[in-house]
């Protein structure tokens, strides 16, 4: 049973996986960061309760992207899965709206990358329910657009109840068969005399759910979640973080 009164980890990767890269440290080259306060499945009626969800990848200039569906789509399923998770103080379905959207692709060297980001906040739907933006169309997914830049990253620094930064470094070219990684970064009033225990479970469900999801477009993932390593630490003075990698 592993001690988590203090920092630590168990389990272990494939030695062909690397310990550290630069840029990602210790996460494999495909996963996700979030950050959050526990993942909640209940939501105040008089709360609301915002998600921020990206997808980034590596693609070739070679191949220009012609088309953002894959990418948008890709956050837009993370966000509709989550917030099925979640009900108000009554136990109905949310409200959900749109705040801010945007797809583009970003200069990297060699390569460049294309990215999704959707700002969503939900609601109980018993009370006002604002009208956010409108999905694209697929045509007006052909070409980058949604919110203006400058006007999604103001709104983007606002504080969300969770953030999901999904990533795919691996090389467009060939079949990555790399573990995952799920990073979760949960927000507390200290880390003093931090249980860990509790975080880590949270942390591997949170990495389930990812799993989940992958599933239903990814042709990397056909397996079982399959845990190969947690490692567990906090951030002072407010942030306990704890890395899931598995195998799909």
């Amino acid at each position: 049973m592993p001690d988590f009164s203090q920092p630590g980890t168990d389990g272990a990767v494939p030695p062909d996986v690397a310990e550290w890269r630069e840029g990602l440290g210790g996460l494999t080259i495909r996963g996700l960061i979030y950050t959050g306060e526990g993942a909640r499945i209940a939501l105040p009626c008089d709360r609301t309760h915002r998600i921020v969800t990206t997808f980034k990848h590596r693609a070739s200039k070679d191949r220009p992207v012609t088309n953002y569906a894959e990418v948008y789509h890709r956050v837009d399923r993370l966000t509709r899965a989550r917030a099925a998770e979640i009900s108000c103080g009554h136990g109905d379905e949310l409200h959900s709206r749109i705040v801010s959207q945007i797809w583009t692709s970003l200069p990297a060297g060699t390569y460049e990358i294309p990215m999704a980001s959707l700002i969503t906040e939900l609601s109980c739907p018993r009370g006002t329910c604002p009208t956010g933006e409108a999905e694209p169309t697929w045509d007006g997914l052909s070409a980058p657009g949604g919110t203006p830049r400058e006007t999604f990253a103001r709104i983007a620094v606002d504080r969300s109840d969770e953030i999901y930064n999904e990533y795919d470094w691996s090389d467009p070219e060939t079949r990555n068969v790399e573990p995952y990684s799920f990073s979760y970064g949960e927000r507390v009033a200290s880390c003093d005399a931090i249980d860990y225990g509790p975080f880590v479970t949270r942390a591997q469900s949170r990495a389930c759910f990812y799993h989940a999801v992958l599933a239903g477009f990814s042709r990397d993932v056909n397996g079982s979640f399959r845990v190969l390593r947690r490692q567990w630490w906090s951030v002072p003075d407010h942030l306990v973080v704890v890395v899931v990698k598995f195998q799909a």
